[in-house]
């Protein structure tokens, strides 16, 4: 896997994580200590499915570890299918299926769709600036009936380039 295909992984992954996170309450004690903290906020757990292969252990090494690590409120817990795909068609149907949806493009997108088995993320592109951060053909390619079921995180160019933003070169 190319270092600018993880990198967009990884941001994708981030942005849609950071949406599932419930805001923390406020304390009404001025006198807890950070120890207290600790223990009454609950990390939410997402569940992720991943495939078997080098590319879902780099995502499980680099992205949901690494997220997991900096995150207070989140945990992604990393699930390996052999047959995901397969594996997560059955549990969709039943309503058991995972948090976040790793599919193989826009054409299974549309299968969970319409069958109403996946959120659409349309509130997320507000509250997110998602329009200022992907060009609006990325996002128009998990567009179902109006409606934003997904996005790639594979396609180079996804991004909008900004000031000061490096592209990777070496190709890792």
């Amino acid at each position: 896997m190319s270092r600018r295909v993880l990198l967009w992984s990884i941001l994708v992954l981030c942005l849609i994580l950071s949406a599932c996170a419930a805001p923390a309450a406020p304390s009404s004690d001025a006198a807890m200590t950070a120890d207290d903290d600790a223990v009454m906020e609950e990390k939410k757990i997402v569940n992720m499915w991943v495939g078997t292969n080098d590319t879902a252990d780099c995502v499980i090494e680099v992205a949901v570890n690494s997220f997991n690590e900096q995150s207070d409120t989140i945990e992604v817990i990393a699930n390996k299918k052999a047959d995901m795909i397969n594996a997560v068609r059955p549990a969709l149907a039943a309503g058991t299926g995972p948090d976040l949806v790793q599919t193989h493009g826009p054409a299974f997108v549309a299968e969970f769709a319409l069958a109403d088995q996946l959120m659409p993320l349309d509130d997320f592109v507000d509250q997110f600036g998602w329009n200022e951060l992907f060009v609006p053909w990325a996002l128009d390619l998990g567009r179902i009936d109006g409606n934003l079921y997904s996005f790639s995180s594979a396609c180079p160019g996804i991004l909008r380039m900004r000031p000061g933003l490096m592209v990777p070169t070496s190709g890792r």
